[in-house]
């Protein structure tokens, strides 16, 4: 069996060397992207209805959350090199080039959805979940420990839906449809 890699589906160069790196970052960026969607439906599909109504819930979560957030930081930090990697192996190399062609605004869109995700994180696992879960601690039966609750629900949702943006993103650019 012979194993090629077309040259023809970025701008960079054609040699096969270039081109193997790319396909590494494509894999990479994909590897991390399902760990990242991956862990936030595991999280709120599985471990959260699992552990309802259990007496350590919220000290569970709190530990979960923190082992996923250091996993996530680096996940993160692979989506972002390798997507900006993706980008210029598909010819985007200058700012004014992100502007200027469809895939390069294809590529703002998706730094700008990252961006949201970040920010949805940073609040999310710094303010909003931080703060759900010491309450819950202290007076779990309370009215505001359950609004928090409630809040850090929703900003998990919103940051999933994001992120499966990003990826639908992503695949758009993939088959090079662009819609901006």
């Amino acid at each position: 069996m012979e194993w090629s890699v077309s040259t023809t589906s970025f701008a960079v160069s054609s040699s096969p060397l270039m081109a193997w790196l790319y396909v590494l970052s494509v894999f990479l960026h994909v590897l991390a992207a399902m760990f990242w969607i991956g862990g936030m439906m595991f999280l709120g599909l599985v471990v959260v209805p699992v552990l309802r109504g259990h007496p350590e819930r919220a000290r569970l979560v709190e530990q979960l959350g923190r082992v996923f957030e250091r996993a996530g930081v680096v996940a993160l930090g692979v989506l972002l090199v390798t997507g900006i990697a993706n980008l210029a192996f598909r010819g985007v190399t200058t700012l004014e080039q992100l502007w200027a062609t469809p895939i390069g605004r294809m590529g703002l869109l998706k730094l700008a959805l990252f961006g949201i995700v970040v920010a949805m994180g940073l609040w999310h696992n710094r303010v909003v979940g931080r703060q759900a879960v010491q309450l819950l601690q202290r007076a779990p039966r309370s009215d505001e420990a359950e609004r928090l609750r409630r809040l850090s629900s929703w900003v998990g949702r919103w940051m999933l839906l994001a992120s499966v943006l990003l990826a639908l993103v992503g695949v758009l650019i993939a088959r090079g449809v662009w819609v901006w």
